[in-house]
Formats: structure tokens, C-alpha cells, sequence
């Protein structure tokens, strides 16, 4: 058997420092060859190098400070520059994506999607939540998309094109408070235009869903009036869900803010309280 003092270096922090990227090296000292897990610490030291592209290192998220050799140094962690997507447009029209870098804000993420998926459409964009077992949530922070691959559900929403004749509108509709009078037509020009719902109201009218969906939240709530207990919903089913509250949403606004999204899913949980998120102080912050 050899006996020997084998060097090995684990890379414990990556900063970005002055255009360098400096390693935060732990050293270990193996005293055997065939015992590569018996390692003992012995220093830390770091290592400096030039950024030979810089666009390979696109972002950095600061996380604590610390110090070495009397310098201050901020800890940062290094994104990969290309980020890859599974987006679902359909159970039939998958389509993979790689993005070189997020944008910094929402709009400007979705935008992409738009210009590599060729869609001109307007999009609602949920992604697997991996803290809720990659059940799909509404995508309203970059932040939120977990590290390196995301699966995506992407809706497209197509806007009615405008027309000379008039937008037939339900009674729920032609309430005082649901309409946008600047968009009524004028009865001096004798000329007709559509009438757009711009104030969403409040509660919020939960739509129909599909039939095996309203039957299993009928039974959910049967369970939940009678022992409290929520029911566990599907992805099918969950998107089933999202789905039917979008289209009905988007019917009413076209730019829907984060507090209609709210309106929404509280009233969708009043409707359903067997779907209320379990441990969650609203209980319908997934469903936002």
C-alpha cells in the first residue's frame, strides 16, 4: 500500500473582483491513494486568474461579506451564461430553448420567448415549482425559475381584433362598475364600436370549468366542509384550472396587474376552499 500526502482543492466560493474571477480553494491532504475520502483541511488560500471572455460570467448575485488577509471581499455566485427551457405550448407542440442570458425584468424575458418561439400572441407563462413537486405556478418573478432548466407552460392569448360591429356583453357584464365608459359607443355619431370590460370586478366570477373538473372540486369541497381536509390536485387538473382563470381574466383585462391576479385566486379559494394551499397565511398564493 502507498502512503503518501496526496493535495486535492475543492472550490468552495467563485467572486468576480476587479474583472478577476478569484477561486475561495479548499486544500485537503489524502494519506492514502486508496482512501480518497479521508481528506483533512489544512488552509484555505485563493487563486487568481484573468477573465479570458467576460461574457461567460453575465451576472452575479451578492451574498454575504467576509474577509481575507484584512481585505473585504463580497461572496458572489456565478450564473451559467445559457440557460436552458422546455417549453409546452401544447400536449402536441413541445419545443426546447436555450436563452444566452435573462433579461432583468419579466416583460423583457417574455418578449424573448415571443421572438424565439415565433408567437405574436399575448402569453401567460407558468413554470414547475420544484418547491411544490414541479407543480405549475404563474410566472412573476425571474428569480422564481430554478437554476440552469426550467419547464414551461406557455398560454397564448390572441386579442379580438377590433370591428365595426358591436361586442355582444353579457348581463354580468353591463354592470356600472365593469365597464370602461371612455369605450362605450357614441350614440351622437350613430356609429357603433366594440365595448371592452376594463374594471375587473370584485369578487371575481369563477368560470366553468370542465366537467371532471367541477366534479372533483364539488367532492373536494364536500370533504373539506365535513372533516377540513384539502384535496390534492393534479398537474392535469391544476392547469385545467389556471387555464379557465386566465381566459376569463383576460376576457375582462387585457394587462391584468398583480393585485387582479389576487382578486382572482381569492376568490377562486372562496369558491373552493378544499383548494386553499396548505401552511400558506392567505391559502391562495399559488393560485395568484
Amino acid at each position: 500500500m502507498h502512503v503518501g500526502f496526496l493535495t486535492f482543492a475543492k472550490i468552495a466560493k467563485i467572486l468576480v473582483v476587479s474583472q478577476k474571477v478569484s477561486f475561495i480553494v479548499e486544500l485537503y491532504t489524502a494519506w492514502y491513494i486508496d482512501h480518497l475520502r479521508c481528506y483533512e483541511l489544512c488552509r484555505n488560500d485563493t487563486l487568481d486568474i484573468s477573465i479570458v471572455d467576460p461574457q461567460n460570467l453575465n451576472d452575479y448575485t451578492p451574498l454575504s461579506l467576509y474577509t481575507i488577509q484584512g481585505k473585504h471581499y463580497v461572496s458572489a455566485k456565478a450564473f451559467l451564461l445559457n440557460m436552458l427551457f422546455r417549453g409546452i405550448l401544447a400536449p402536441e407542440d413541445i419545443r426546447r430553448l436555450q436563452i444566452e442570458s435573462l433579461p432583468e425584468t419579466l416583460d423583457a424575458f417574455i418578449n424573448i420567448l415571443k421572438r424565439e418561439l415565433n408567437l405574436d400572441a399575448m402569453l401567460i407563462v407558468q413554470y414547475e415549482d420544484p418547491t411544490f413537486g414541479n407543480e405549475l405556478c404563474n410566472l412573476t418573478r425571474l428569480t422564481d425559475l430554478p437554476e440552469e432548466r426550467a419547464t414551461l407552460r406557455i398560454f397564448q392569448k390572441h386579442l379580438p381584433v377590433p370591428s365595426n360591429e358591436p361586442v355582444p356583453l353579457n348581463e354580468d357584464q353591463l354592470s356600472d362598475s365593469t365597464l370602461d365608459t371612455a369605450s362605450l359607443p357614441s350614440t351622437s355619431s350613430g356609429e357603433s364600436t366594440p365595448r371592452r370590460v376594463q374594471v375587473l370586478p370584485d369578487p371575481f366570477v369563477i368560470p366553468k370549468f370542465p366537467t371532471d373538473v367541477e366534479l372533483r372540486l364539488k367532492r373536494g369541497n364536500d370533504s373539506y366542509f365535513r372533516d377540513g381536509s384539502l384535496l390534492e390536485v393534479p398537474r392535469s387538473m391544476s392547469s385545467d384550472i389556471l387555464e379557465g382563470l386566465a381566459e376569463a381574466l383576460f376576457a375582462i383585462k387585457t394587462h391584468p396587474t398583480h393585485g387582479e391576479c389576487a382578486i382572482v385566486a381569492k376568490a377562486l379559494v372562496d369558491k373552493f376552499p378544499c383548494l386553499k394551499e396548505a401552511g400558506s397565511t392567505c391559502g391562495w398564493y399559488a393560485w395568484k
